[in-house]
């Protein structure tokens, strides 16, 4: 915790409060609904999703699947026959480490994902694959997006995957859309595919936070590296955050000098706008529990009980 004033965490009950987030890029605001809870007088909670931030897109679950995906797993490369194995996911992300049955050579099997997509907000939806194999997407019987035979190398799957291959498709509110997903391949190593999706971001979105910010209270910014960036296999390019993470901050913390901010990250960032806002809450990688953590901490609740392992550069 980071405090220059006296904005101390356990002080902050007033009449609004505005929250930014942004690290995941999928619009989610389900992890701070726990702020309400914590208010003891009237107060108005108001959210803004803020630009996407990641450098890859958030996992479609089921803020968007209605209900869990199938998936059948085929001994063979070419999806033939009765499944060797079958099972559901809560996520469209599936990942095999070695011989992980007996039931399937890891060098040489198939998988097919079936499920349904919900679409709440309309408008064009961003897909974004990641995989280490022969993999195609298919939104109503339709390809949206191949990657069976032409891949670039990223550094997705400790490396052994592909960069991120995008494609939009203009969706209406009150929609549901069949989603298969065709995946041929195998290495006997690190295996797997990750299917992304996010809703259509405003062109005002950054104008949107800063309004709604500049009419609270108190502002807190979530922002972050997203697990793309602190994750195996790979260096992070750069300290800065992704995306338009910075712009954020600054706008928010010129339209309220009551700003708190909360950096989600496993690893030093560059914070320019450290010295425009009074508080900075380092994180690191919370896991499920942070929605209650964090209210927990900025209500006073509790002390953040850790201390910064490394050091934090004041410019870079």
């Amino acid at each position: 915790m980071r405090r220059t004033d006296n904005l101390q965490a356990g002080n902050i009950g007033h009449d609004s409060i505005k929250i930014c987030e942004d690290t995941d890029g999928d619009g989610k605001a389900d992890k701070f609904t726990v702020f309400a809870d914590k208010l003891s007088i009237p107060t108005t909670l108001t959210f803004a999703r803020g630009p996407i931030a990641t450098n890859t897109l958030a996992i479609l679950d089921a803020t968007a699947l209605d209900g869990r995906l199938t998936m059948d797993l085929f001994d063979n490369r070419e999806l033939a026959g009765d499944p060797a194995l079958s099972t559901t996911l809560r996520t469209a992300r599936a990942l095999w480490l070695g011989e992980f049955t007996d039931k399937l050579d890891p060098r040489r099997f198939s998988a097919r994902l079936t499920g349904t997509i919900r679409v709440d907000e309309p408008g064009e939806w961003i897909f974004g694959l990641s995989t280490t194999a022969s993999t195609r997407v298919l939104l109503d019987g339709e390809v949206l997006i191949d990657a069976w035979d032409d891949r670039e190398r990223g550094t997705s799957f400790c490396g052994f995957g592909s960069k991120e291959v995008r494609a939009t498709r203009a969706l209406d509110a009150g929609t549901e859309h069949s989603l298969v997903i065709e995946f041929s391949g195998g290495n006997g190593a690190v295996s797997g595919l990750e299917l992304g999706a996010a809703p259509p971001t405003p062109t005002t979105a950054l104008a949107d936070a800063v309004a709604v910010a500049a009419a609270a209270d108190v502002a807190i910014v979530v922002v972050g590296t997203g697990p793309t960036l602190d994750c195996e296999g790979q260096d992070r390019p750069d300290m800065s955050l992704p995306g338009e993470q910075d712009e954020l901050v600054a706008a928010v913390a010129a339209a309220n000098p009551r700003t708190i901010v909360c950096v989600n990250a496993g690893s030093p960032v560059a914070m320019d706008w450290a010295d425009a806002v009074p508080t900075i809450l380092q994180c690191w990688l919370p896991g499920e529990e942070w929605g209650h953590a964090l209210a927990d901490v900025l209500f006073g609740d509790r002390e953040p009980g850790g201390r910064l392992p490394t050091s934090f550069p004041v410019r870079v």
